[in-house]
C-alpha cells in the first residue's frame, strides 16, 4: 500500500509513471481514501501533460460524496461527469477508468457491499498521448489515499473473458528485483517511489503493484 498525501507546494500533486505513455486504454485501481469531503478528490489520471493538464477520475474531486471524471486546462478544472457514491475511510473502492478516443468511462465499486456506480463523458481536449498515475486534489488543507494494485491495459471495445488457469500454469517459486519504475512527484523530477516486482513468475502469473 502506498498512503499519498498533499504536497505542501502543490495543490493539485500527481503521481506519474516515469516514461509512460497511454492514449486510449483503461487504469484500474484499488483505492482508500483518508479523508472525504467536498474537493478532497482522489483518482487517477491519464493523459498527464503536467499538473495543469490531465485527465482526472475517481471520487469528490469536486461535490462531497460523488464520483467525478474530470480535466484540467491551464490550471482549470472542469467536471466531466458524477454520481452520487458514498465515501469512507475504512473502504477500498475499486477505481476504473476506461479512455477512448473522445470518450470517457469509470466506474468505482464499493469493496466491501459490491456496490458499483458508472460515470461517463466525451471530451476532445487532450486526444494524444501522456502519462499515467494517480492524483490527489484538494486546496484547502491535506487530503490523501491508499494505494494498491495500479494496472494499465489496452483499450479492448469488447473487453476478454478470462476462465480458469490451467494445470500447467507454474507457481512462483522465488522472488528477485525485475525491473522498477519510478514515479514522479508532480512536475518535478523527484522520486516518489521504487516498487521491484517478483521474478521468475509462470506464464499467465499477473504482476501486483
Amino acid at each position: 500500500y502506498y498512503p499519498t498525501t498533499q504536497n505542501g507546494n502543490n495543490q493539485w500533486p500527481s503521481y506519474t509513471i516515469n516514461n509512460s505513455s497511454l492514449t486510449n486504454g483503461i487504469l484500474e485501481v484499488l483505492m482508500k481514501p483518508t479523508s472525504c469531503g467536498n474537493s478532497f478528490g482522489k483518482g487517477v489520471t491519464a493523459r498527464y501533460a503536467n499538473d495543469n493538464n490531465q485527465y482526472i477520475a475517481g471520487l469528490e474531486a469536486w461535490t462531497s460524496g460523488n464520483t467525478h471524471i474530470g480535466k484540467r486546462v491551464s490550471g482549470n478544472w472542469t467536471n466531466i461527469d458524477q454520481d452520487a457514491m458514498t465515501c469512507s475511510t475504512s473502504v477500498w473502492y475499486f477505481v476504473k477508468f476506461t479512455l477512448n478516443g473522445t470518450t470517457q468511462a469509470l466506474s468505482v465499486t464499493n469493496t466491501s457491499n459490491s456496490t458499483t456506480v458508472n460515470s461517463s463523458g466525451t471530451d476532445t481536449a487532450f486526444q494524444s498521448a501522456g502519462k499515467v498515475g494517480v492524483a490527489i486534489d484538494n486546496t484547502e488543507q491535506a487530503v490523501g489515499a491508499y494505494w494498491d494494485d495500479f494496472r494499465v491495459r489496452k483499450y479492448a471495445a469488447t473487453e476478454p473473458t478470462v476462465g480458469s488457469l490451467g494445470t500447467e500454469t507454474p507457481n512462483i517459486a522465488s522472488s528477485a528485483t525485475l525491473a522498477s519504475a519510478t514515479f514522479d512527484v508532480g512536475n518535478t523530477t523527484s522520486a516518489w517511489v521504487v516498487l521491484s516486482y517478483s521474478t521468475t513468475l509462470g506464464v499467465g502469473t499477473s504482476v501486483i503493484v
